[in-house]
């Protein structure tokens, strides 16, 4: 048999300061600071007061709610949507994989698609309300 070498311990006091994170970038994706960068976020002077907050969010966010139609399948109702509401209906069931059409005053999901229907809108800018 051969010897076993010799194991060499590390000596960090002479390695000196660590500048490279791993992590820091994850730590950005997540809109997280990351521990070696200094804050440096200006905040901004003028904050809504919460009445107005209130009726804004009231006004600007969406109804989301799911449905047992007569042949008892589930749809996922979005109400209270201003704008091209085809355009919102092709972009959700592309991103969804189902079907979907435009009814008088709201938009239909095939299936129930609450979370998922909520997480889009959010990350598409829109205010989300459950019914």
């Amino acid at each position: 048999m051969s010897k076993r070498k010799k194991e060499t311990k590390l000596n960090f006091a002479e390695m000196g300061q660590l500048t490279h994170n791993p992590f820091g970038a994850l730590a950005n994706s997540f809109g997280m600071q990351s521990t070696s960068e200094p804050e440096t976020q200006a905040k901004p002077d003028s904050q809504p007061t919460p009445e107005q907050t209130s009726k804004t969010s009231q006004k600007n966010s969406l109804l989301v709610r799911a449905k047992r139609t007569i042949n008892q399948k589930w749809v996922t109702q979005i109400y209270q949507f201003e704008g091209d509401s085809k355009e919102l209906l092709q972009r959700l069931k592309k991103k969804l994989g189902t079907g979907g059409s435009v009814q008088s005053d709201h938009l239909e999901i095939q299936g129930d698609k609450r979370k998922e229907v909520e997480a889009l809108l959010v990350t598409m800018g829109f205010k989300v309300r459950q019914g």
